[in-house]
């Protein structure tokens, strides 16, 4: 079903996207900056008129990227679009508020359009090969808002979307979203606290499904200090039973999460799930369901 099938691979572009934002919003570190060479081809080809002018493969792109230290840059996502050419290519283009501050305080703020190029990659997530940024316009505003939290869970909340979706592909990365003492709090008030049964139900419910997917809403970052956020947000979930039915649920999820701004992502120390609509088939089509995506 298209539908979900768009969606999965949104979560693929968007995990990439988000964390090529984060980068740019701290201080660059070594770990900061391998974290970033990670996600990129080393043939990466890179044209913008803010941030890096054109930059041709890693070694280049790395001294382009140290030019912009002495910058305050936050990056807001507006829309984004994602279509999988063929088996192992995605393209993405995206519109996206950005802001620059000078070390004078002078601001620059701009809508950007992006459109990236990535390859997949088998149980793992796509490369970039390409980026180009151009720009749509400046805007007037008063204020530097900083993006870097609303980034940093966006590249996790997207990440966990897809691994959840392809667990039967390879349910070993789900794993490395969370801290090694978690707790996972189902609607039914099941507490999995240890990976063995985790895993175990996952693959259970998974294994009852063709194909799912998740489309979020309602996001809402606290950050709660010591690198320590919570994170709320309502879930619509599509899937094909084996039986071919499309069914749908919708859920309330709370996480608290521990950002380690070294590592490739923030980790889920607490999830709670609450049901807000049981799981109903909608299939054949219900006219008075909602179709997310």
């Amino acid at each position: 079903m298209d539908r979900i099938k768009n969606g999965t691979i949104k979560h693929l572009a968007l995990t990439q996207l988000y964390r090529w934002f984060g980068v740019y919003e701290r201080p660059l570190t070594t770990s900061t900056i391998r974290n970033q060479m990670s996600i990129l081809a080393d043939d990466i080809t890179v044209t913008s008129i803010s941030e890096l002018g054109i930059s041709q493969g890693k070694k280049e792109y790395e001294e382009r990227l140290h030019s912009t230290e002495r910058l305050k840059v936050s990056h807001f996502l507006q829309e984004a679009r994602v279509k999988q050419r063929n088996d192992n290519s995605l393209e993405l283009e995206a519109e996206v508020l950005h802001q620059m501050q000078l070390p004078d305080g002078t601001l620059h703020s701009n809508i950007f359009r992006y459109e990236s190029s990535m390859t997949t990659v088998p149980g793992g997530l796509p490369i970039i090969n390409k980026m180009r940024i151009n720009s749509l316009g400046a805007i007037a505003m008063d204020n530097f808002e900083d993006t870097y939290l609303q980034n940093r869970m966006g590249s996790l909340l997207h990440c966990w979307q897809y691994y959840m979706e392809t667990l039967k592909e390879n349910i070993e990365p789900l794993r490395s979203l969370l801290t090694s003492q978690f707790e996972w709090r189902l609607f039914n008030g099941t507490v999995m606290k240890t990976w063995p049964p985790l895993e175990k139900m996952l693959l259970q419910t998974d294994n009852q499904v063709k194909s799912s997917c998740h489309f979020e809403k309602n996001l809402k970052i606290i950050d709660r200090g010591d690198n320590h956020m919570t994170l709320t947000v309502d879930f619509d979930w599509l899937c094909v039973t084996l039986d071919d039915q499309l069914r749908s649920a919708k859920t309330h999820h709370e996480w608290q999460v521990l950002n380690d701004p070294n590592e490739p992502f923030a980790h889920i120390k607490k999830i709670v799930v609450n049901t807000v609509q049981p799981v109903k088939i909608i299939e054949p089509i219900d006219s008075n369901y909602n179709y997310p995506g």
